[in-house]
C-alpha cells in the first residue's frame, strides 16, 4: 500500500492581480473555444512555496476549470478580472494552448485567483457569449456559494468551511485492531499533554481538512494554543512513531496537518526550522 499523501493539484497558472489579461493580444486569435461548460469552485488555498512544509497562511480562492478535457494538463483558462468593493466581473476569452512543457495526462483547462475579500456578499459575474452569476457569502469561518440557474458555469459545492485558526487535524490510516490501537493511543497522548480541545465542523459543506474516506480510516479536529505547541505536538509524533517502529510497519500511517499547511507524519522525519 502507498502511503497517504495530499491531494496535489497541477498548478498550470496562478492569477494574482485584479484587472489584469491572462492573455496577450497577439495571442488571443490561437485561443480554443469552451464548448461544455466550466466547473467553479470558491474555497481556501495556500501560495505555493518552494520551501517544504513552510508554514503559510491561508487565502481565498477561485478555482475554474473546463468540463471539455485536453492531451495534458497545461492548458489555461484565458480570462480578465475586474474588482470593485462588492462585484467580481471575469471575462472568460477561451482556452489557450501551453507554451512550455506539459505534462502527459488528460485534464481540463484551468485558471486560479487569489481574493482578497472581508466578509460581506459579492456578485461574481461570468461573461462568455452571455453573462451568468453567482452570489458569495463571504463569513470568517465559511464560502458559501447560491446561484440562480446557470448552464455555462457549474458550482461545484455550496458551502466550503475554512480553516479555523490555530487548529489542526489528526490522521490515521490503519488496517487492522492492532493499527487502530496506535491510532488511538496516540490521540489520547496528545490530548493529555496539550489539553486539546475539539473542533467539529457542520454535517453540510465541505470540510477544509481531510475526512475519512479511501485514504483515512480516522480523523479528528483540535484547537491548538499556539504554533510553538504545534511544534512540540509533532515531536510527540515523531517520538511515538520511533518507539513503537511504527515507521518499519506497513499497517498504520499517523499524521497532523494545521491550518498554515505545516505538518508532521509518521513516515518521515520533519525538521522544525519553518514554524513561524
Amino acid at each position: 500500500m502507498e502511503k497517504p499523501t495530499c491531494l496535489a493539484i497541477f498548478i498550470i497558472s496562478i492569477s494574482l492581480i485584479v484587472s489584469c489579461d491572462s492573455v496577450s493580444s497577439s495571442q488571443k486569435t490561437n485561443l480554443l473555444p469552451i464548448e461544455h461548460g466550466m466547473r467553479i469552485v470558491v474555497q481556501e488555498a495556500y501560495q505555493p512555496t518552494s520551501e517544504y512544509n513552510k508554514a503559510v497562511k491561508p487565502h481565498i480562492q477561485l478555482l475554474m476549470q473546463t468540463n471539455d478535457t485536453f492531451s495534458c494538463l497545461g492548458y489555461h483558462i484565458a480570462n480578465k478580472m475586474n474588482q470593485t468593493e462588492t462585484e467580481l466581473s471575469i471575462d472568460i476569452l477561451g482556452v489557450q494552448k501551453p507554451d512550455g512543457p506539459c505534462p502527459a495526462a488528460l485534464g481540463p483547462a484551468t485558471a486560479r485567483h487569489k481574493l482578497n475579500l472581508n466578509p460581506g456578499k459579492y456578485r461574481v459575474n461570468f461573461n462568455y457569449q452571455k453573462t451568468e452569476r453567482i452570489q458569495l457569502t463571504v463569513t470568517d469561518s465559511s464560502l458559501t456559494v447560491t446561484a440562480a440557474k446557470t448552464n455555462f458555469i457549474d458550482p461545484r459545492a455550496k458551502t466550503f468551511w475554512r480553516y479555523p485558526r490555530k487548529s489542526f487535524a489528526y490522521l490515521c490510516s490503519s488496517h487492522n485492531a492492532e493499527a487502530e490501537k496506535k491510532c488511538k493511543e496516540l490521540e489520547k497522548t496528545l490530548k493529555s499533554l496539550f489539553n486539546l480541545r475539539s473542533l467539529t465542523f457542520p454535517d453540510y459543506g465541505v470540510k477544509p481538512y481531510p475526512s475519512v474516506g479511501n485514504q483515512y480510516s480516522h480523523t479528528a479536529y483540535y484547537f491548538y494554543q499556539n504554533e510553538a505547541i504545534f511544534e512540540k505536538i509533532g515531536s510527540v509524533l515523531n517520538t511515538y512513531t520511533d518507539s513503537t517502529n511504527i515507521t518499519d510497519s506497513e499497517t498504520v500511517y499517523l499524521s497532523v496537518k494545521n491550518w498554515k499547511n505545516r505538518g508532521f507524519s509518521s513516515w518521515t522525519d520533519i525538521d522544525n526550522k519553518n514554524s513561524q
